[in-house]
């Protein structure tokens, strides 16, 4: 039963995020509103599964929450600005500079597998900057590929963080963008359809 449970969970998280991009360029709204109103769910979540707001911080969790907070308005509004499959796929430019951040930070060696991954992405990137970038969209693309930057960052020190609660971190980001942009949220139009998006 657990077994099944965590399948299902699972494949509902990826349901929800594959979805992602089409949802942010569904709604008109600002890309920090986007991100409010999603902060909003999500840290209400995050409480509710820790039971309780963090007090102790360390300078791992702040780097932590700031990369967070950096890498989601990022990919929202790059998700704006360019292709979903371009935010997406610049983005996942994370293991590139995970590898580099992880061993200048944390001393972790890189293995062969890291060096084949990075060869990989490298090429990837490669065949998609041949054929899929256009000026058109080049601001979002610029802006997706510090989001992989980003997410490294965040995935750095949420690993530093290994002894500890690094989720913690999360809902500290979750939490200030939904205290300091909440205003900005106010000004968009609040439609029924706006906010189940």
């Amino acid at each position: 039963a657990l077994r099944r449970r965590s399948v299902l969970y699972l494949v509902l998280a990826a349901v929800l995020w594959s979805t992602g991009g089409l949802m942010i360029k569904s709604t008109p709204w600002h890309p920090l509103a986007i991100m409010v109103g999603r902060n909003i769910f999500s840290s209400a979540v995050l409480l509710l599964y820790l039971k309780r707001f963090p007090t102790r911080w360390t300078r791992w969790k702040i780097v932590a929450a700031v990369s967070h907070l950096l890498t989601t308005f990022l990919f929202i509004s790059s998700t704006k600005l360019t292709t979903s499959a371009n935010a997406i796929f610049l983005q996942y430019t994370a293991p590139l500079y995970i590898v580099l951040l992880a061993f200048w930070f944390l001393h972790e060696k890189p293995t062969r597998v890291d060096w084949f991954s990075m060869a990989v992405i490298f090429a990837g990137m490669f065949l998609f900057f041949g054929d899929k970038l256009s000026l058109q969209g080049l601001q979002g693309n610029i802006l997706a590929a510090l989001s992989g930057f980003t997410m490294a960052m965040m995935t750095v020190a949420l690993r530093a963080q290994k002894d500890g609660t690094p989720i913690e971190s999360i809902l500290i980001a979750q939490v200030f963008t939904v205290i300091f942009g909440f205003p900005l949220l106010l000004r968009e139009s609040g439609t029924v359809s706006n906010w189940l998006i």
